[in-house]
């Protein structure tokens, strides 16, 4: 998933209520910029630091997605990014052994076939 996040243009998340998004701060934690539904608690986690959108129109949501696009995805700096550089790093090293440890395992089917 990291790796995947990693790449993107931007993390896009529509939701109609969230209680707190943990994709909203894995996204902030490694600095992919973001596409999010306005709705209050993702404008609290991001501090006004996304794209925003209408979750009830697919025109806003499009405009949102196309302003993203259009910044090429430029990461952004969020509020708390700074207070969450060890955190970020901790997050990137274990990613980093999960990318690894699915290597493996594929290697191993491969080599191996799969189980039966």
């Amino acid at each position: 998933v990291y790796a995947l996040m990693r790449g993107s243009i931007a993390v896009i998340n529509p939701s109609l209520f969230e209680g707190w998004s943990t994709t909203v701060e894995e996204s902030k934690a490694i600095g992919v910029p973001m596409v999010l539904s306005g709705i209050a608690v993702h404008r609290e986690q991001t501090g006004g630091a996304a794209q925003y959108f209408d979750p009830a129109s697919v025109e806003d949501a499009a405009a949102a997605l196309a302003r993203a696009i259009d910044a090429g995805g430029q990461a952004r700096t969020y509020p708390c990014i700074t207070a969450q550089t060890a955190n970020a790093q901790r997050l990137t090293r274990f990613a980093s052994g999960i990318e690894s440890l699915i290597d493996s395992l594929a290697g191993s089917v491969a080599d191996n076939g799969p189980r039966a």
